[in-house]
């Protein structure tokens, strides 16, 4: 199976696309967006020139600031879903350290990041607030 590659323009903050960004956030935050592992090196034919409306960093650090703003607003479950997931092949080990850590039960934890990752998912932000999002989602209850 071929490694998962979005162009910038593809970006519709998606469940996989999120999965993908959250490793790069560190490489995006600072204006770089990985290249597409099937590129060739060469652009255009010589001689012809593309001009760009905008610097090639903006593209990279936009995403990495929505889905930042996107992070935070889902508080310490948004801390915790970029921990697990910015270690892709660690998941259940970073989960379990962080249950301990917090004398938590691993599967309320893991629900908790399931939540906070479907709030972040989505073309545009959610209109309500995390905490009044995850009461909706439970059917009104506390």
């Amino acid at each position: 199976m071929t490694e998962a590659y979005y162009k910038s323009g593809e970006i519709k903050f998606s469940r996989r696309q999120i999965e993908w960004l959250i490793p790069l956030l560190p490489l995006l935050r600072s204006g770089v967006y990985p290249r597409d592992p099937k590129e060739t090196g060469y652009t255009q034919a010589p001689g012809k020139r593309q001009i760009k409306a905008k610097a090639g960093f903006i593209g990279a650090a936009e995403i990495a600031a929505e889905l930042d703003t996107r992070l935070q607003s889902c508080n310490s479950d948004g801390l915790f879903l970029e921990m697990v997931y910015s270690q892709p092949d660690d998941k259940v080990f970073v989960m379990q350290h962080i249950a301990m850590a917090l004398n938590v039960d691993i599967n309320q934890l893991s629900r908790d990041i399931h939540r906070a990752l479907n709030y972040c998912c989505g073309f545009r932000r959610k209109s309500r607030t995390y905490s009044q999002w995850k009461n909706h989602q439970r059917g009104g209850q506390k």
